[in-house]
């Protein structure tokens, strides 16, 4: 919080220090009964992720352009019992450096829960399908197997790939042939392509 605070010269107001004392309290307690090991970075980037989800969800679109989007590029909640996890890798140009987001939320919006990673890549795809198998072996970790969940990514070549729409672009092969063996473990997920728009929270 204090390098955020350094970095944009401002005090976070009391939605932000609210929310970031209840991921710590919700850390600690993953601590103490599970012994998960605290992530100070990640507690701080799923209470950021966390406001700016609900504000996109109660925002009325005044000033922000939000009004205006298509409704492709909207994110829509999940049926009732289910969970929708947006996907998205980077890869970062200046270097063989790729990272990843995944965000978990209900039917009502709420996050659930929160990814990220850094990892070695050589281009944008490898990113996206990076992204999609750090995802899934998390999503095992946290006993999610089967779970009814909606899993999208705003890769139409991904999708596409996982769906058996077109073959295995050659520099993917290897990190597709993982994820192939990582669906296997799930029974109740979905994979659906989106538009960016829609995609917004883990872009």
């Amino acid at each position: 919080m204090a390098n955020r605070i350094e970095q944009n010269h401002d005090s976070p107001d009391f939605e932000v220090v609210a929310t970031v004392l209840w991921h710590i309290w919700k850390t600690r307690n993953n601590f103490v009964f599970r012994r998960q090991q605290p992530d100070p970075i990640r507690v701080v980037n799923l209470a950021l992720a966390s406001i700016w989800t609900a504000q996109l969800s109660n925002s009325d679109g005044r000033g922000t352009g939000y009004h205006r989007l298509k409704p492709d590029d909207l994110w829509r909640p999940p049926d009732p019992g289910f969970l929708k996890v947006n996907i998205d890798g980077v890869f970062q140009l200046e270097g063989n450096e790729g990272t990843m987001a995944c965000i978990c939320r209900d039917q009502n919006g709420k996050l659930i829960d929160g990814l990220t990673r850094s990892f070695v890549a050589s281009s944008a795809l490898q990113a996206e399908f990076q992204a999609l198998t750090i995802t899934l072996h998390y999503l095992l970790e946290q006993s999610k197997a089967h779970d009814r969940m909606v899993l999208e990514s705003d890769s139409k070549i991904l999708v596409e790939t996982i769906q058996g729409l077109r073959s295995t672009p050659w520099e993917v092969r290897s990190i597709f042939a993982e994820a192939a063996a990582l669906l296997q473990g799930f029974s109740n997920l979905q994979i659906r392509f989106c538009q960016r728009g829609a995609n917004f929270v883990a872009d």
